[in-house]
């Protein structure tokens, strides 16, 4: 019998873990390349300790035999996955608004490590990803993040298995909204793109002897950035308004 090798302590321990393990490896900051494999492991092995005692009693009981057992494991990795996604999909409207504004200020060429997304992107992309960073630390959204977590044993009860509809459709109807918020915060940029390309065409040809493109980098690159900083504040209110929002309405749905 398996509950000859398991107890029912590690038993209720791994199951734990295997949601929350899977949630911080995916979650935004504790999935960044500036936080330590080591680290990520440790803390997810110190929030399954604690999470343990508060949701044990809706643990099913062991499985009879190790194919159930790994099953059981299985789902709720998934469900720690789909956990971690939510924010994820709702930070990609940062995502967008960054290249929409590296665009528009003609750094589409210019490129840096991202932490966030553990790749390369484009500088205005990385900039905003590091003020977010800081936002949500400041903020304390990260516990918001891990009390997604410990909320999520209500909607998705270990062993009942997981609706792969209804959550496939909460996240693409996630990503959509993202990036309706994307376009949204990084229209001032669009507008500014082409208020300026108009005005340089425009005075192209009524002075065809000028260089226009060695006016218009400096001043689209100097705008931009006072235009960048103006509304940088806004950016991250809506952003992280929407975060906040977008998690709220996963842990207490009307």
């Amino acid at each position: 019998m398996l509950g000859d090798l398991l107890s029912v302590e590690a038993y209720q321990f791994m199951l734990t873990f295997c949601r929350v393990g899977a949630a911080i490896m995916v979650l935004p900051i504790f999935s960044a390349s500036f936080v330590n494999v080591t680290v990520r492991l440790a803390l997810a092995l110190a929030i399954s300790a604690v999470l343990t005692p508060e949701v044990m009693a809706s643990f099913p009981p062991e499985p009879a035999s190790v194919l159930d057992l790994l099953l059981l494991f299985g789902l709720e990795i998934a469900i720690g996955i789909f956990i971690g996604l939510i924010p994820v999909f709702l930070l990609s409207a940062l995502e967008l608004a960054g290249s929409n504004i590296g665009l528009s200020l003609g750094f589409s060429n210019a490129a840096m490590f991202d932490p966030v997304n553990n790749s390369q992107s484009m500088l205005t992309n990385t900039f905003l990803s590091y003020v977010a960073i800081l936002m949500i630390l400041a903020l304390n959204l990260h516990y918001l993040m891990l009390a997604a977590v410990f909320d999520s044993y209500t909607l998705f009860v270990p062993g009942k298995g997981i609706p792969v509809g209804d959550m496939a459709d909460f996240l693409s109807q996630t990503l959509a909204a993202a990036f309706k918020i994307g376009f949204e915060i990084s229209a001032p940029f669009v507008v500014f793109s082409i208020i300026l390309n108009v005005g340089m065409g425009i005075l192209s040809r009524l002075m065809p002897q000028l260089n226009v493109l060695f006016l218009v980098m400096p001043m689209q690159s100097f705008f931009g950035l006072a235009l960048l900083m103006m509304v940088l504040p806004t950016i991250m209110i809506c952003v992280l308004g929407y975060l906040d929002e977008g998690l709220t309405s996963f842990m207490y749905p009307a």
